[in-house]
């Protein structure tokens, strides 16, 4: 049977409900014999859609980022477009209810095998489509991210002590 015909006029569409079709996210890469695939960059079409969506929120830029792109604001990231999927930050408080949503996690491919990354889930399609819900998700997503970017900034240590120059045990003679 083919596929349903595209009436969607968002060209980044898989299947939203303006198209009546079920819609999925990008599917989860597979480990390829002939190495990892490659991450597919997200279409400008779709950038430009969530960036409209979260257009409120003050200081967001996009970027390049690996094989996608990372969506910025005031220098940290917290959320990534991979393919036509948009990922927020996560974290073991906010998880859960992206799994409850139906979420999963950013997957990818290497030679050695899948590799989840916790760190980012899946953004439900109908949350894409409701401006106000996906910018308070934002706006969660941004604080979350903020909170784990101190966290992995250590403190500054104290420079360590210069060590005395020459072979040690030498003592300064003076004439």
């Amino acid at each position: 049977m083919p596929p349903p015909a595209r009436t969607c006029p968002k060209s980044w569409c898989v299947a939203c409900a303006c198209c009546r079709l079920s819609w999925a996210p990008d599917p989860a890469p597979t480990p390829d014999p002939a190495g990892p695939r490659m991450l597919t960059a997200s279409s400008p079409d779709f950038l430009a859609y969530v960036l409209d969506q979260l257009g409120p929120i003050a200081g967001i830029r996009s970027g390049r980022f690996f094989g996608g792109t990372a969506l910025w604001c005031n220098d940290v990231q917290f959320a990534m477009l991979m393919g036509n999927t948009l990922y927020f930050a996560v974290d073991d408080s906010t998880r859960p209810r992206y799994v409850a949503m139906g979420g999963s996690c950013f997957r990818y491919a290497t030679r050695k095998g899948i590799v989840d990354v916790h760190r980012y889930h899946v953004v439900p399609a109908d949350l894409l489509e409701d401006a106000d819900a996906l910018q308070a998700l934002a706006r969660e997503s941004l604080q979350v991210a903020r909170v784990a970017k101190r966290a992995d900034i250590p403190a500054k240590k104290p420079a360590p002590p210069k060590r005395p120059t020459g072979k040690p045990g030498a003592a300064d003679k003076s004439p």
